[in-house]
This record gives C-alpha cells, sequence and structure tokens, in this order.
C-alpha cells in the first residue's frame, strides 16, 4: 500500500531552501511505485532531499541524485533518465522507502506511551549520513577479510578523517578493541595489536586503549606460551604503563576469558595473582572467591570473602556476598 511521505523537519531547520513549482501542481511523473500517483513536486523533492541528507549524498547540482538515478554530470539534467530503474541503488532504495513508511504507519503506531509520539524514522535514522549503515566494526573486520591488516586500518583512517565528529559512526576506543579480539580469535596476533596500537594512537590519554593493547599482549603470550609465562610477563612490562593502566582488570578479563574455556586451573592461577597484586580491590578478591566457589571448593571461596569482610566491613557489596554464600553453603551441609 502506497502512502504519503509527510514534509521532512528539513523544511522546519531551513534546510530547504528552494521551491520546484507550486506544491499542488499535478505531477508528470511516470514509475512510482511507493510514492502515491498524486504526489506533487514539492513532495516528490522532499522525499528525495530526505534520501540525499540521509545518505549523505552531495545535493550540488543534483550530483546526489546520481546514486540511484540514471544520468551524466555533463548532460542537462532535461536529459537524465529519471524512471529507468537500471541501477540497484534505485530499486534498494525503494524497498527501504516502503519499509521506512510501514515503520512509521504501522509498527510504531503499535506503541504505547511512546517517549516521543511524533517522532517519525527517516532514512538517517539507520544512514547517519552515510550510504554504508553497516556499523564501524563490521566494515572493518570485511575490509580485513578481504585486504588485510593495512587494507584495515586505511579504511579506519578514512572514515575517521570523514565523518569524525558526525555521528556517524562510534569512533570510541571499545569499538577498535572488539575488531582486534576478533582478528585475534583467528590467532593473527601481530594483526590485533597492530589494531589496538592504532586504538591508542587515536586515543592517546584514553587510558581504556592503553589496557586493551595491554591485555592483548598478555594474553598473546597465554596463548602461544603459558598461564605462567604471561604472568611473568606481565609482571615485566607492567612497570612501563602510565599510571591506571595496568590494573587489575587486565588479569581479571584474561581470568575469566579462560574460565569460560572451561580451564579452571589457570583461571585460579590468574585470580590468585590478581589477588596477590591488587589486594585492596574489592573485584580481585570477588573473583578470586567466585571462581573457586563455581570450581566446587566452597570453603575456600568463602573463605576469601570472609578475609576481605574482616579486613573491609564497611563494604555492603563483600558483605551482601558472603551472608548469601553462607546461607547457601548452610543448605548444603
Amino acid at each position: 500500500m502506497k502512502r504519503k511521505f509527510g514534509l521532512l523537519a528539513l523544511v522546519a531547520l531551513g534546510v530547504l531552501s528552494f521551491q520546484v513549482g507550486n506544491a499542488q501542481e499535478p505531477n508528470k511523473y511516470s514509475n512510482l511505485q511507493v510514492l502515491d500517483a498524486d504526489t506533487t513536486r514539492d513532495e516528490l523533492g522532499d522525499a528525495m532531499l530526505q534520501n540525499l541528507f540521509g545518505l549523505g549524498l552531495p545535493r550540488r547540482q543534483r550530483e546526489g541524485c546520481l546514486f540511484c538515478h540514471v544520468g551524466d554530470m555533463d548532460l542537462p539534467v532535461s536529459e537524465w533518465d529519471f524512471p529507468s530503474d537500471d541501477k540497484k541503488t534505485k530499486l534498494k532504495a525503494r524497498v527501504m522507502m516502503q519499509m521506512v513508511a510501514d515503520i512509521n504507519a504501522d509498527y510504531l503506531a503499535r506503541l504505547d506511551d511512546r517517549m516521543d509520539p511524533d517522532f517519525r524514522v527517516t532514512c538517517e535514522t539507520c544512514h547517519a549520513g552515510r550510504t554504508d549503515p553497516r556499523p564501524l566494526d563490521t566494515i572493518l573486520i570485511k575490509e580485513y577479510s578481504a585486504n588485510g591488516i593495512s587494507g584495515a586500518i586505511d579504511k579506519y583512517e578514512e572514515l575517521r578523517a570523514r565523518y569524525f565528529g558526525a555521528g556517524a559512526y562510534d569512533f570510541r576506543p571499545y569499538v577498535l578493541t572488539k575488531i582486534a579480539r576478533t582478528i585475534a580469535a583467528t590467532g593473527a596476533w601481530n594483526d590485533a595489536l597492530v589494531i589496538e596500537t592504532k586504538n591508542e594512537e587515536v586515543h592517546p590519554d584514553n587510558r581504556s586503549a592503553a589496557r586493551a593493547r595491554l591485555t592483548m599482549q598478555v594474553a598473546r603470550k597465554m596463548y602461544e606460551d603459558s598461564v605462567l609465562s604471561a604472568l611473568a610477563y606481565y609482571d615485566e612490562i607492567r612497570q612501563d604503563e602510565a599510571p591506571g593502566v595496568a590494573g587489575y582488570s587486565i588479569l581479571d578479563n584474561l581470568g575469566w576469558t579462560i574460565h569460560r574455556e572451561e580451564r579452571v586451573d589457570d583461571a585460579l592461577l590468574i585470580f590468585r595473582k590478581n589477588l596477590e597484586l591488587f589486594p585492596s580491590e574489592y573485584v580481585a578478591n570477588e573473583s578470586l572467591g567466585d571462581a573457586l566457589w563455581f570450581s566446587d571448593d566452597k570453603a575456600a571461596g568463602i573463605a576469601v570473602f570472609e578475609a576481605w569482610v574482616q579486613a573491609n566491613p564497611e563494604n555492603d557489596m563483600g558483605r551482601r556476598r558472603l551472608l548469601n554464600m553462607q546461607e547457601e553453603f548452610s543448605k548444603t551441609e
């Protein structure tokens, strides 16, 4: 079912600075399949501008129109073949426009107590000013698969230079870390570390980026050698890190990574080392206590929490955990 597309909010923002004929002028368009047959010239212009701005296409001299329509910048616009369906991008756009109309008319209408009942989905909701709506990590992983680490880095720099600050892609540090971990899972540790190094380079004052790189270095040692050698390596290199980088979270994350692989003894080695290095951190105590409890050494797990509560009686979280564990343990006796 065809639906009219309402005038864009762009009008209210002053983005539209021209009128195309009379808003009530009957159209002479052919091959309209999503827009109503009685769509006026202004309504068609609004819909097309929504596509241009939503996908970040250039408006100048209708250059952006060529993303979907058949034409040539060396020819007058009057000679372009707008009705043609030769371009696949036009066929996709038609489906997307119908999807947007359905979401606004059908799906959003089913939601009760909407935060903003007047809000409508547009192309920009997903595309955010770019033709490719895929998130940054998906694009870079695909680029890595096709063109290796240099291709992925080049693509990241290209997208960052063009879109940083525009809200089009998520350039926060965790995204590159997510990509690095995906690459590391294939065993390509050198490439994963290149990603983490780039992450630290573009976020020089962000400690999470530095922690992610350090975590990757220790993880590589752990998987390529052993847990013991990784712990010794961590002890060796953490002294050279900036304050706040080589904290308890490094070994805690690695410990639970190994624990999920059912390498319980290795996980306990990591958690014990972490507690040795950071005895005053609640998480270091909690992780060792929980890991012991999950390994069916419940008494040892309780003992860890008892020692923590004794040293930190004001810590409500530790005290509650201890009481819960003691209560559960008493039921098994």
